[in-house]
């Protein structure tokens, strides 16, 4: 009962993988999901769209995301 963080980064094809079998079924835990396609946000799901950043920038918005 720890607090983890599952990455994929730079999915961008949901028909070659199903995500969901590797994603656990608790709440403990944070998953991202970091494409360049829209169409890869699903339904039910927290997305939003992210324009370059400075690294700084990138380390902040991904310690926020996992709080």
């Amino acid at each position: 009962n720890t607090n983890w963080l599952l990455v994929f980064d730079n999915l961008h094809n949901l028909d070659l993988v199903n995500i969901e079998e590797y994603i656990p079924s608790c709440n403990h835990g944070t998953v991202i999901i970091t494409s360049r396609q829209r169409e890869i946000i699903q339904q039910g799901r927290r997305g939003f769209e992210v324009q370059q950043m400075h690294p700084t920038e990138a380390i902040q918005l991904l310690l926020s995301s996992c709080s």
